[in-house]
């Protein structure tokens, strides 16, 4: 069995993906017997966002749970059992299972031992994942779009670029998989390139037939960046309310596409 992960990063079009595989994970299930598990087995809980063509974190948080609740080699067998049970008829064969979640070049350097672990408990030999990065001054001026729209952030570009940290974040991540690129298989694109081509890059990596007629967002610029009004409008509403002001924000970004 494979194991799949798409890891952002952040700004390169993570939601519109996600959307996607929400919406066709029966599709790639029937064409590649790939899983995109959508159920956390212990919980239950299903992010039905993606599905509706709005902002998500995708489906990460389901391995996630496996990874914080699983100590020993019998209970990540049993975990993936659930799982399999959670999401589909497990008697049936899958070849892999698919995740995907932006915050992981953050976090996969700190869960590498947990990561590992679970592939040895379930014979995968290589964990496969795909990257997208975008030029460092190009993802930041995303970035600070994102955190006036979402995060309550006050401040101008400048002051944002002053804090901005990301690059030494992506090559901390990049020196991680590098020590152990026995165990990771590394495929990345450029955002900034192929901005128009993502879908079909991933469909690659997941070696689907694009001329396959899927179903695409209703929204197909999902999580869209704000404009230079709306920004402003933030910053002022962001110094009145604070976070609180996020909804504003969502409401922008869903409702005026």
């Amino acid at each position: 069995m494979r194991l799949l992960l798409h890891v952002g990063h952040g700004k390169t079009g993570s939601s519109f993906l996600q959307s996607w595989l929400a919406l066709n994970a029966d599709g790639v299930w029937r064409a590649n017997r790939l899983l995109y598990p959508e159920k956390c087995p212990l919980r239950g809980v299903v992010d039905q966002r993606a599905r509706q063509g709005l902002f998500s974190m995708g489906n990460g948080f389901v391995l996630e749970e496996g990874l914080k609740r699983c100590e020993t080699p019998a209970q990540r067998l049993r975990w993936l059992k659930k799982l399999l049970l959670s999401n589909i008829n497990e008697s049936e064969l899958v070849s892999g299972l698919v995740f995907s979640s932006e915050p992981w070049v953050r976090r996969i350097p700190e869960q590498l031992d947990g990561l590992l672990a679970i592939a040895d408990a379930w014979e995968i030999e290589s964990i496969e994942l795909w990257l997208l990065v975008r030029d460092p001054l190009d993802h930041a001026c995303s970035v600070y779009g994102q955190m006036v729209k979402r995060h309550g952030f006050t401040g101008s570009l400048d002051d944002w670029l002053e804090i901005y940290d990301f690059p030494g974040i992506l090559l901390h991540f990049l020196e991680v998989l590098e020590g152990r690129n026995d165990r990771f298989v590394l495929s990345s694109d450029h955002y900034g390139r192929h901005r128009k081509e993502i879908l079909p890059l991933m469909q690659s990596w997941l070696g689907l037939d694009s001329s396959i007629a899927w179903r695409h967002p209703n929204n197909l610029s999902v999580n869209r960046s704000l404009t230079s009004d709306e920004l402003l409008l933030m910053r002022w509403l962001n110094q009145r309310f604070g976070e609180k002001a996020s909804s504003i924000g969502e409401r922008l970004v869903n409702h005026l596409p």
